[in-house]
């Protein structure tokens, strides 16, 4: 994938995520807040780290 593609990407599912949190929290949900806030941190350490599938030819 190219590097702009998942720069956008990660800046998407961060403010989604960060959004989310905020919005838990702001309604005293602390657990919900961390979990949304944590899985979008790894869906963004993920698409950095783990390799693009590429098809056999």
């Amino acid at each position: 994938m190219i590097t702009k593609v998942k720069a956008a990407i990660s800046l998407l599912t961060l403010l989604v995520a960060v959004g989310v949190a905020a919005y838990d929290y702001h309604i005293e949900l602390w657990v919900p807040a961390v979990v949304a806030f944590g899985v979008g941190l790894f869906v963004v350490f993920a698409i950095w780290v783990f390799p693009d599938v590429k098809r056999k030819s």
